[in-house]
């Protein structure tokens, strides 16, 4: 399997649940007992997220339907692999969530700066100052 098709499969499966799926507790006999079918999908209380999202204002699935959206990109047969690659794992570290998302995205940050201030080094680096070139 393509590397794009297997984005592909699992985007699909994303989608699913975002679409279909309730996504808050399924109170009574729970999820396996289909008492919610009844009232599925307009109820807030068994809506999926993009119901809940678009009809009853719920904006805390918006960082969801980011996380859906942007890998969609990747998709494209115009894009190189390269670039792909560089879209979702871009994403996937701007949007992992709390304290463990910003740690790798500063540990990328800290790569990067390391990997150009040794290639710019001498660059970048202040005149030295002698005795002559005191103010």
């Amino acid at each position: 399997m393509t590397r794009r098709r297997a984005l592909a499969l699992w985007l699909t499966v994303g989608w699913a649940g975002f679409a279909l799926l309730p996504w808050s507790a399924v109170a009574g006999g729970g999820f396996f007992a289909f008492q919610w079918i009844a009232a599925w999908p307009r109820d807030a209380r068994v809506a999926p997220a993009a119901v809940a999202l678009l009809l009853h204002g719920r904006l805390w699935f918006v960082p969801l339907a980011v996380a859906l959206v942007v890998p969609l990109a990747a998709l494209s047969p115009r894009v190189r692999e390269a670039v792909a690659s560089r879209i979702l794992t871009d994403h996937s570290l701007h949007h992992a969530g709390g304290e463990a998302g910003e740690g790798l995205e500063q540990k990328r940050q800290a790569l990067e700066r390391r990997r150009y201030s040794r290639r710019d080094e001498s660059r970048l680096s202040p005149p030295a100052r002698g005795p002559a070139a005191a103010p």
